[in-house]
């Protein structure tokens, strides 16, 4: 009995910590076109803004760190959705939150992440995004205009249909 108390206690505290997302007060689109100029790190080697990332196309940014459990709950769902809208027009990127590229790289590894991945070392993009919980994921339209920070895949996912014709 003690340890169905523990487990449900564990999912109560991974809903709460993936609703935390929610927040007052959202960015700006000023907020969002600075974001979109800083220059970032790719797990690749190579740099690139967020900009030039998800230029001419839908963007889906999802910030995480390998600490957080939902974040590793999530990594599935959006490798899902990285593979079902591959060629559709939208661009999916991992945003690593503050941490080395080496716990970035761990956490790829271990989740099996299929998306690309940038290091938001010093938490600036998710300030600018007004990141206060995670997951989370934003999404872009081709312009980089900011539609919508949300805390899951299947609302990305409903975000998209919207978006995209035909889908």
């Amino acid at each position: 009995m003690r340890r169905y108390m523990v487990w449900g206690l564990l999912v109560v505290l991974s809903l709460s910590l993936m609703v935390s997302c929610v927040r007052k007060g959202g960015p700006t689109q000023s907020d969002v076109d600075e974001a979109l100029k800083i220059s970032l790190k790719k797990l690749d080697g190579t740099t690139a803004t967020l900009g030039e990332l998800n230029k001419g196309k839908i963007a889906v940014l999802d910030f995480w760190a390998s600490w957080c459990f939902p974040c590793k709950l999530s990594v599935p769902e959006i490798n899902k959705l990285y593979e079902d809208y591959a060629g559709k027009g939208v661009s999916i990127y991992g945003v690593n939150l503050e941490e080395t590229e080496a716990e970035a790289r761990e956490f790829v590894k271990d989740n099996d992440v299929k998306y690309p991945v940038v290091l938001d070392t010093n938490g600036e993009v998710a300030q600018k995004f007004r990141i206060l919980g995670i997951p989370s994921l934003a999404v872009l339209d081709s312009e980089g205009t900011l539609i919508s920070v949300v805390g899951s895949a299947g609302d990305v996912e409903d975000i998209l249909g919207e978006l995209l014709p035909g889908d």
